[in-house]
């Protein structure tokens, strides 16, 4: 046909009928060139019959999202919400998987620099950084360099570590059970970890590994760890034949977008674009445990990492990663019946009812930061959160609000209804009541808490917040609880003679290992545990942080952490072990609590002694000094007879000051040691302002000790006191010194020193 384009009857012929439609010829006269009105006849015709085809399409179009109402609200909020839990900085992005919908900064990178947080500052992720690792631990299988199910001791052939299950559990291990915390590992290392804040090497932070207990058997279950993400890195760093965080680099970092990101310290420390972390005690900088927490980054970057997600492993110019290698990251391994959430390779999998999708996230905290990052697969909506605090309580809540006002904006993404049906359970499980009985007491949570079982009037159930509620059997010890309209499954385990050994939350594959209960038997009462009983003190950056206490109870041994009190068993004479694997070494010098350093509070009789000596001779000096000085103010025709004394009000003054202050030390010390020996004194933590300034000016007159010896120099050299006045201002001198000697060796002053 001439006179009209092939491609114009291509586009437009699905809306055509006859045999213009089909292409066959039709009983129309040949149009000459220069005929113009049959060539607008036609055009009009066309355009006619193409106006519903385009009005359909545009009625499927859905409208773009308005986000700008939410990013206005979340806008004027955000700042409001720093200033009250005392965040510096804060700086996310939420992200499509092509588009960044929205990204801003708030704040400051230091609470003391006014250097304002921007899309650019870097952060640390702390343990966001474990799914980087499990990335590039992807890449380098992808490589052919690691196998996921070869067993670590083929790459590691020296590697060893404790057992009381088991010999060489090296050798079951694999990288697929390190990356998903089910190799049995404890949290912490013995050099290198959360609380020493040395600058150990990464070397010798894995080396120390060797030394740790295994909490559980290999595979039994999931136990969250930095040890098995570490112990990957370095695998990864053995084969690559190039330090971990080069390869990291290399191989995701860079490819991804992320160009001003690192896993190396050094880089780190000399970046003028990073915020500082901010936490109770001032905060280093340097990470050993570089694979599990050791990762900086800013919103920008950390935005494109998630869109990589979002996009399945896509990036500019094709896969980095080829989609096969990404989905066991995204799944639950080895998943037991109804379990909807839990943990991928180095990733969160959660089952939310509010959206009936999948959300996968991490989070991180430590260091001084907390972080956040969660992604919807099935939205194709992500969001990164970064602050430099790791004090403050919207970690978890700030981004899940943001990301779901986001999702609720999108067409066709209102909140899911869950559908109302019948019950599914139609036949429940008739379970003897003594033998619920038997499962009732205290169980351990994995990582920290505990949950109480009790039995009334015949049923086992939940003490929640003052209420009761009772499991429904639907088998034998297999049952569920109501929890805000949620049925949550448990099993439990039981030990031969019937009594239970732990219980397994099914929705989430949560363990929780049995503790205490009313009808346990009596332990062994051993007499040499009683050289154990006591208070022993951490430190965190090396100041005291906190307690715990060892105990007996029931003729056994229990250690008490304010937040859980644990039954003890002896694995061998000083090593103990709670029921949830972890272990107490009171054995050598050093006592350890999960490879933790303690230190025993303990003031023998001879020094408490010698602190009731020095009260009371502060406490002369603080009754006697004030009188002396009123009777110098007397007439001299009414203090006849009485000697004048020339001690100088300055040394009166500063000793009378030291020796109250060293008075109400002493009597804390006496009556509340462990608590102040436990907790320390630092005044450069983030306290409000009056009592951080109460700190330091209590340390200063601490250190007025220094200057009291120079008084009695001058006093004895210049004889300007009476002999009794030089006496005392030296015993008062003496014992000020003790005090602060005592200070300094429980490290209670932490100013200037």
């Amino acid at each position: 046909m001439k006179g009209v384009r092939r491609d114009v009857l291509h586009e437009y012929g699905a809306t055509l009928s006859g045999p213009l439609a089909t292409g066959k010829r039709c009983a129309m006269k040949p149009l000459r060139r220069d005929s113009g009105s049959g060539y607008l006849l036609l055009s009009f015709t066309l355009a006619l019959l193409t106006i519903p085809s385009a009005i359909g399409r545009a009625a499927e179009k859905p409208p773009a999202p308005d986000y700008a109402t939410i990013i206005h609200d979340f806008r004027n909020s955000i700042p409001k919400l720093m200033r009250e839990q005392q965040v510096p900085g804060l700086a996310l992005a939420v992200v499509s998987d092509r588009d960044i919908l929205w990204m801003e900064s708030f704040g400051f990178t230091a609470d003391h620099q006014q250097i304002a947080i921007t899309p650019d500052t870097l952060f640390s992720v702390q343990s966001v950084s474990k799914n980087f690792t499990a990335a590039a631990v992807l890449i380098a299988v992808q490589e052919h360099l690691l196998d996921l199910d070869r067993p670590i001791h083929e790459y590691m052939p020296g590697f060893r570590v404790n057992s009381r299950f088991e010999e060489h559990p090296e050798r079951k291990m694999t990288l697929r059970l390190l990356l998903s915390h089910r190799a049995g590992f404890t949290h912490e290392a013995p050099v290198g970890n959360n609380y020493d804040g040395d600058s150990a090497s990464f070397a010798r932070h894995i080396q120390s590994i060797s030394q740790t207990w295994l909490r559980f058997p290999v595979g039994q279950r999931y136990s969250y760890s930095n040890l098995g993400i570490d112990l990957a890195g370095y695998i990864l760093e053995l084969r690559s034949g190039m330090p971990f965080h080069r390869y990291a680099k290399q191989k995701l970092l860079d490819p991804v977008g992320m160009a001003a990101s690192s896993f190396d310290m050094e880089f780190i420390k000399g970046s003028t674009k990073r915020a500082l972390g901010h936490g109770m005690l001032p905060q280093p900088v340097e990470v050993p445990m570089i694979p599990s927490g050791g990762l900086y980054t800013n919103a920008r970057e950390w935005a494109r990492y998630v869109q990589f997600h979002l996009r399945r492993g896509q990036i500019e110019g094709g896969a980095l990663l080829q989609e096969h290698l990404l989905e066991p990251m995204y799944e639950i391994p080895f998943r037991l019946p109804q379990q909807t959430s839990g943990y991928g390779l180095g990733l969160g999998v959660y089952f939310r009812s509010k959206h009936q999708a999948i959300a996968l996230d991490h989070g991180g905290g430590g260091f001084g930061f907390l972080s956040k990052m969660i992604w919807y697969p099935k939205f194709g909506l992500g969001i990164v959160l970064l602050t430099n605090s790791a004090d403050h309580l919207f970690q978890n809540t700030l981004p899940n609000q943001i990301l779901d006002r986001f999702l609720a904006a999108g067409p066709g993404r209102a909140e899911a209804k869950r559908a109302e049906g019948p019950d599914p359970v139609t036949d429940y499980f008739d379970m003897p009541p003594a033998r619920q009985r038997m499962l009732a007491g205290e169980y351990l949570f994995n990582r920290s808490g505990h949950m109480v079982l009790t039995f009334q009037e015949g049923r086992l159930g939940i003490e929640r917040g003052g209420d009761f509620l009772p499991i429904r059997w639907v088998a034998e010890d297999e049952g569920f609880v109501l929890l805000d309209g949620t049925r949550v499954y448990y099993r439990f385990v039981r030990k031969r003679a019937g009594l239970s050994s732990c219980l397994v939350r099914l929705n989430d594959g949560e363990f929780l290992d049995y503790n205490v209960g009313a009808d346990d038997v009596s332990g062994p009462d051993k007499p040499e545990w009683d050289r154990y009983t006591g208070k022993y003190r951490f430190r965190i950056f090396g100041q005291p942080s906190g307690s715990v206490r060892v105990h007996k109870r029931n003729g056994c041994l229990f250690l008490d952490t304010m937040v859980d009190d644990m039954k003890l068993e002896e694995y061998r004479p000083g090593l103990f072990f709670t029921a949830h694997g972890e272990a107490l070494d009171l054995r050598g010098a050093v006592p350890t609590w999960r490879n933790i350093s303690l230190e025993m509070i303990r003031i023998p009789p001879a020094l408490q002694a010698s602190l009731v000596v020095c009260a009371l001779i502060f406490l002369s000096a603080v009754l006697v000094w004030p009188v002396a000085f009123l009777v110098q103010r007397i007439p001299a025709r009414m203090r006849s007879g009485i000697p004048k004394s020339k001690m100088p009000w300055a040394a009166r003054f500063l000793g009378g000051i030291l020796a109250a202050w060293d008075g109400v030390l002493i009597g804390a010390l006496l009556t509340s040691a462990s608590f102040l020996i436990g907790a320390g004194i630092d005044p450069m933590v983030r306290l409000p302002q009056p009592v951080r300034i109460g700190l330091v000016v209590g340390e200063a007159i601490s250190l007025l000790a220094l200057a009291l010896p120079l008084f009695v120099a001058l006093a004895w050299k210049r004889r300007c006191w009476t002999r009794w006045e030089q006496l005392h201002y030296f015993l008062v001198t003496l014992a000020a010194l003790f005090v602060l000697g005592v200070l300094l060796h429980w490290k209670l002053l932490k100013w200037p020193f």
